[in-house]
């Protein structure tokens, strides 16, 4: 077997893998029956395919990549970021229902980027509940496909850091985030432009937060997520 051959048919192996964890995962069945309920559905389509033995789904599974499908955009993308807090279970959380002697929590975060226009989940990342929103938004814009063109990002005001702005200006798109409150001017770019933040700063203390935001069409897309 040559070795696009071999590529081949790793790949259909790792979707076969996949979907039947899948199943699996959607109707919550044990490793055999999972392999029985795939049997079933190949004898009813006729089809004559080999199925994973449990055995197999157990061993891959531990190991496993799973690629989600992303649709291709023809047109530039409005994105939307902000994050999510996840309750973590475990043995604090028996220890506390158990004997009510501890309070904490333990968290993490889930930082979302979504196509306003698709509704379209574009990148995530999930990070420990210490990390900052402002740290994760370079890394989220480097999960998206360099085909990709971004119109415009929309984040909330803990986004409003030169970190961030500059990871939006390097897509070519429009930063709209709100400044926070008190926000000064940043210096003008080398060649002498006004820096696009310092615009925004300027547009709000002319007509106010409430109307840039419905200005720009910041809510339009903020509504996303």
């Amino acid at each position: 077997m040559d070795k696009k051959k071999k590529q081949r048919y790793k790949l259909k192996n790792c979707t076969a893998i996949q979907c039947a964890l899948t199943l699996r995962e959607l109707f919550k069945l044990p490793l055999r029956a999972t392999q029985g309920c795939l049997l079933s559905l190949v004898q009813l389509l006729k089809l004559s395919i080999q199925i994973p033995h449990y055995s197999t789904l157990s061993r891959r599974q531990q190991t496993l990549e799973v690629r989600l499908p992303r649709s291709s955009s023809r047109t530039p993308r409005h994105l939307v970021v902000d994050s999510t807090g996840l309750k973590v279970y475990g043995e604090g959380e028996w220890k506390v229902r158990k004997h009510g002697a501890s309070k904490r929590r333990t968290w993490r975060k889930l930082h979302i980027m979504v196509d306003a226009q698709t509704q379209e989940v574009v990148a995530v990342e999930m990070t420990a509940n210490f990390v900052g929103d402002s740290e994760v938004l370079p890394d989220l814009l480097e999960q998206l496909d360099e085909h990709d063109q971004v119109a415009s990002v929309a984040a909330d005001g803990a986004y409003d850091t030169i970190q961030c702005h500059q990871a939006i200006r390097n897509k070519g798109a429009d930063a709209l985030i709100p400044p926070r409150e008190g926000a000064v001017e940043w210096p003008s770019d080398e060649d002498g432009r006004t820096h696009p933040r310092t615009a925004i700063v300027q547009r709000c203390a002319e007509i106010g937060r409430k109307a840039w935001k419905q200005e720009s069409g910041y809510h339009l897309t903020h509504a996303a997520i």
